[in-house]
């Protein structure tokens, strides 16, 4: 959140002071997930991860894909908006050094995540879709990265099983990717687990924990937030 919502704001109102006034604290943190990465790969102490995926283990919340993908995803990611946006205030030095880090997590990720066929070594809806929408997929895999998450959907019966991490971009991996009938099919969707579900069910508010939804209109599980 600390380079991602800076750079949201920036996106919705086209003003650079809000990258100026950030720019340490944004810069401060890539650095520190730099300084405690491991080969590039980012996964200090506890991390929630894809926090309560449908595809967690019975009796927990954590979901199934690996918390040092999930990580190591957005410590690239956060590392290439950066660079970015120091580009845009003109701080060509910066822009050069955490273009080339990103260029370095960036392969980090490609040689631990991917096999060498091409294949994700987490064979979760999440790892298929962060890879994706944060472009860190080699790009002659890029049709069968999206194709393995096409499938992996189906399996499901056309449903998301993502948790916090999957969940805001599964539709955009989908729609971006060739893929837009998926995506709509999968917005759309008003059977348990869904957005729509919620609308169909009578419901008021927004669930903090969409995989977490209970189909008895009654009950929830304690201990859930509200939107």
């Amino acid at each position: 959140m600390a380079v991602i919502n800076p750079w949201t704001l920036y996106l919705t109102f086209g003003d650079k002071e809000i990258i100026e006034n950030q720019y340490a604290s944004m810069k401060a943190w890539i650095d520190f997930m730099q300084a405690h990465s491991v080969d590039g790969i980012w996964n200090y102490k506890l991390q929630f991860g894809d926090w309560v995926a449908l595809d967690a283990e019975e009796g927990s919340y954590f979901g199934a894909t690996p918390n040092d993908l999930t990580c190591t995803a957005y410590y690239a990611y956060s590392t290439g908006l950066f660079a970015r946006m120091a580009k845009y205030i003109g701080n060509t030095k910066d822009y050069e050094t955490y273009r080339n880090l990103y260029e370095q997590i960036k392969a980090g990720f490609q040689k631990h995540f991917f096999d060498g066929e091409g294949n994700m070594t987490a064979n979760t809806q999440t790892a298929h879709v962060v890879a994706l929408y944060f472009n860190l997929v080699p790009e002659q895999y890029r049709r069968k990265t999206v194709e393995a998450l096409v499938k992996l959907i189906e399996k499901e019966k056309g449903h998301l099983v993502t948790g916090f991490v999957g969940t805001p971009y599964i539709c955009h991996a989908l729609s971006r990717n060739g893929h837009i009938d998926e995506a709509y099919a999968l917005l759309l969707k008003d059977d348990f687990p869904s957005w729509l579900y919620q609308v169909k069910e009578g419901r008021d508010h927004c669930l903090g924990a969409l995989g977490r939804l209970k189909t008895r209109r009654d009950h929830v599980e304690p201990g859930y937030e509200f939107f």
